[in-house]
């Protein structure tokens, strides 16, 4: 299968049936399937319900929603889904599937008590969240579409039972506890601009941990100790030089680096985004393999969109699902 197309809000309910809860995986194994199958890993029939074609287009432009970023919005839409592509299909694991933080896409249309009352739990849990993604991600919980939505809209008993063991610990860590978070009073619906926001930073913290995930899974070598690709890694979207690091942003990042308007302002982030990806395997487009000077518009453009080109099919090849991309909270018009 080959495709290749491409915070106030209307009274809606806060997930639209657009996006699918979540992948479709079969209940119980076939007998065609390998061992490794049957103990978790994804066969090519799972792989091929997986895909949730909606989840290769960009946010909506919206003025409630983060602003998409044209050339990664155009790489996100033009990556092909050929299960050709896959690298090693039969080792992915099913938390592939899952992200650190919630899909924005789940909250493109939003208002009322039931908006509230996920921005109410958000707002009390998401120090949990960052703080396991930025101590030590391998042994942060990744959850899936439908995952995040049982936990943050409080739906369906019998799944919200099975989700407390894996996230007690994390909330025990900030003194959150499940009896207690579902009681918490709803709060106001925030306006745009605390709404935009919101959903900025979960697409950012998501995007950067695709970006650690895959960088990890598509070096050409192992880093040797005393290597510096750590230090590639910390840099590549880094626009503080005072904090380097790769979960080291603020809002600030939403208008600079990637999310720059100017081209040149945001040349430094992508000249660290090739260095980086010059470590990885797979079919480097030519412009990653040279180093140039040059400060030209054209050159600039040329550069991000083949890095973000390559970041999303890399990421498809090896993870089976969308990537998640940068936004920015530039204004936008509808």
């Amino acid at each position: 299968m080959d495709r290749r197309s491409s915070s106030s809000a209307s009274k809606a309910p806060i997930y639209t049936s657009r996006y699918p809860s979540e992948p479709s995986f079969p209940s119980r194994s076939t007998s065609g399937q390998s061992r490794q199958s049957r103990k978790g890993n994804l066969t090519q029939k799972d792989l091929t319900l997986s895909i949730n074609q909606a989840t290769f287009e960009a946010l909506p432009a919206r003025p409630q929603l983060p602003a998409s970023i044209p050339a990664w919005k155009d790489a996100l839409v033009g990556v092909r889904t050929d299960f050709t592509l896959l690298i090693d299909a039969s080792r992915r694991d099913r938390n592939d599937s899952k992200t650190y933080f919630p899909d924005p896409r789940m909250f493109v249309e939003g208002s009322g008590t039931r908006a509230a009352q996920w921005f109410t739990i958000w707002r009390r849990v998401r120090p949990a969240f960052i703080f396991q993604v930025t101590t030590d991600i391998s042994s942060a919980t990744p959850l899936s579409f439908q995952e995040w939505r049982i936990f943050l809209f409080a739906r369906c008993n019998a799944k919200m039972n099975e989700l407390q063991p894996i996230l007690s610990s994390t909330l025990a860590k900030h003194n959150i506890s499940f009896d207690d978070l579902y009681a918490i009073p709803t709060g106001d619906m925030p306006d745009d601009n605390e709404y935009r926001q919101i959903l900025w930073e979960m697409a950012e913290y998501n995007f950067r941990c695709d970006l650690l995930s895959l960088d990890r899974r598509i070096q050409q070598h192992p880093p040797t100790p005393g290597s510096n690709h750590e230090d590639l890694l910390a840099a590549a979207l880094s626009t503080n030089t005072e904090a380097v690091g790769i979960f080291n942003f603020d809002q600030t990042s939403a208008t600079s680096g990637l999310a720059a308007r100017d081209r040149p302002l945001k040349l430094a982030t992508l000249r660290s985004l090739c260095r980086l990806m010059q470590k990885w395997q797979g079919d480097r487009p030519p412009i990653l393999e040279v180093t140039d000077e040059s400060r030209r518009n054209d050159y600039i453009e040329e550069l991000e969109k083949a890095i973000a080109k390559f970041f999303c099919q890399s990421f498809f090849n090896y993870f089976g699902r969308a990537p998640s991309i940068p936004y920015s909270l530039h204004s936008v018009s509808t």
